[in-house]
């Protein structure tokens, strides 16, 4: 499915400008410097919901991060080495299992979370391109 949301048909059709496009957009450089920074915001969510002593926004975002491993098992079809992600999500899950039984529109919200997240990193994604072409 990502597959086919990243990648118009012609792009699919050619492999070569697949690889020019990857090439330019996903560098390790980029990848690393997006997911230091979504983890620095979840701890900045945290540490706001242990000041006010109110964890619903962060617990919308753990749901929206157990909603992102479940991507990555489908995804482990074509791509190993979720293990990690699965143990961390079935752990969270179980963590938060009693709140959100309590509250079930933290589903509804968590699902804004995910968009939310998606619109950061496709921003992120953005910046830090023009970032690298004028270092």
């Amino acid at each position: 499915l990502e597959e086919i949301l990243l990648f118009p048909r012609f792009m699919r059709r050619n492999p070569k400008l697949q690889q020019q496009f990857l090439a330019a957009t996903f560098t390790p450089f980029r990848f690393n410097a997006i997911v230091c920074q979504e983890f620095i915001l979840l701890l900045i969510v945290l540490g706001l919901s242990m000041y006010f002593e109110s964890f619903d926004i962060y617990i919308t975002v753990i749901i929206a991060y157990i909603y992102h491993v479940i991507g990555h098992v489908i995804q482990s079809i074509y791509i190993p080495g979720v293990f990690s992600g699965i143990v961390t999500a079935g752990y969270c899950t179980y963590q938060i299992y009693d709140v959100v039984s309590a509250n079930c529109m933290l589903l509804g919200y968590s699902f804004v979370t995910l968009l939310i997240i998606f619109v950061n990193i496709a921003v992120s994604f953005k910046m830090l391109q023009r970032i690298q072409k004028n270092v």
